[in-house]
């Protein structure tokens, strides 16, 4: 399968086995697997940036399902993830100037 944005070509099935992995092991250990992501998107010739990157963008992907989950089962305190969002979005703008 070609990925033009990395200009890598990567076979699906490894795709599949990594991700299968992954989630074997956050259901055993409760981990996410970004430990194995990366250096597994590395190995197979991905540069480092958008193995980063790419692992980054599978993080985001698993914390929006997990916390819709978790919302509804009760377990999350919107005002409170609310606050707690401000501080890494204050310092990424005082990073900035």
């Amino acid at each position: 399968m070609d990925f033009p944005i990395s200009h890598s070509h990567i076979n699906p099935v490894y795709l599949v086995a990594i991700g299968f992995l992954i989630g074997v092991l956050g259901g055993f250990f409760g981990v996410g697997g970004s430990f194995i992501a990366g250096p597994a998107l590395r190995a197979v010739g991905l540069d480092w940036n958008f193995a980063v990157g790419t692992d980054l963008a599978h993080i985001v992907g698993k914390s929006v399902v997990a916390a819709k989950r978790h919302r509804a089962l009760g377990n999350v305190d919107l005002k409170l993830g609310l606050i707690m969002a401000i501080g890494p979005w204050a310092a990424r703008k005082s990073a900035r100037n």
